[in-house]
């Protein structure tokens, strides 16, 4: 039987015949972007509630999840606790992006939050070229974004930001989400809109 294209539907939910998904996708096609940045794809598999991101609970009671209510689009991502003074967890992009520690590159989110005190951290996830884990470079580091959509940008690599780890090769940028445990429970931060590109083409 022949489908038609319902161009109204995205084709990212259409059956993947030709081995299109991102469990196939080697790197970000022409050193662009991130994969799913805003969050509109849903998950592949139960580990998940984004496709194309991991998710680190930071302890049991830890709310990691996919939401309505989006900057771009209609999707986000939150993380919090149901627990009062507890943390969120960590999201970190599934993809390993090849890249140059002499080249600068430009990083962005939106954040926001639930009262305002909620902190979060934005980065890298820094490899060598055998993807051993060299440590996180931070460019957002325990800021609180107001209750309202916030834009955070930086840059990483010579006078960006934050410089790459020495013997950097590959990148995968994370996020931390509510990481002040000092606050009521179900407090969250909010981010969508994630993105990466190089700054010097």
């Amino acid at each position: 039987m022949i489908q038609r294209r319902n161009v109204s539907h995205s084709i990212l939910h259409q059956p993947d015949l030709f081995r299109n998904g991102i469990q196939y996708l080697q790197e970000p096609i022409g050193g662009f972007g991130v994969w799913n940045g805003q969050f509109e794809q849903p998950a592949f598999d139960s580990a998940t509630s984004a496709s194309g991101w991991e998710i680190y609970p930071s302890d049991a009671n830890s709310v990691m999840e996919r939401v309505t209510g989006g900057a771009a689009g209609n999707w986000c991502f939150r993380g919090g606790n149901s627990q009062p003074n507890a943390r969120g967890g960590y999201l970190w992009q599934l993809c390993y992006m090849p890249v140059w520690e002499s080249r600068l590159y430009n990083v962005y989110c939106c954040a926001r939050s639930s009262t305002g005190a909620e902190t979060f951290y934005f980065g890298a996830v820094c490899y060598s070229a055998a993807r051993v884990n060299l440590g996180i470079v931070n460019v957002v580091a325990a800021v609180a974004p107001p209750v309202v959509w916030t834009a955070y940008a930086g840059s990483i690599g010579p006078a960006g930001t934050v410089a790459w780890l020495a013997n950097t090769r590959y990148a995968r940028l994370f996020l931390w989400l509510q990481w002040n445990n000092a606050l009521a429970a179900n407090t969250f931060v909010y981010a969508d809109d994630v993105g990466f590109w190089p700054a010097n083409l």
